[in-house]
């Protein structure tokens, strides 16, 4: 059995990843909201998600889960 949605989270990837007109942290936005699309819910669980680059793309879509708690 296979994952035919595996197949559009797959080609949007690479179609970001390969866009050399587009900053770093915009493909890395790119890949984000692919896998969020594809309902992706544990991105704290990525080995990237504190990585300098990384870390910052996810603050810009996701400001809120940097908030200080008060």
């Amino acid at each position: 059995m296979g994952w035919a949605s595996g197949t559009e989270l797959f080609d949007r990837c690479i179609d970001a990843l390969l866009d050399k007109k587009r900053t770093k942290e915009e493909r890395i936005r790119d890949v984000i909201e692919a896998f969020e699309d594809a309902d992706w819910d544990c991105q704290q669980e990525s080995e990237y998600y504190e990585h300098p680059v990384v870390g910052k793309v996810f603050q810009a879509i996701h400001p809120d889960w940097f908030e200080e708690e008060e």
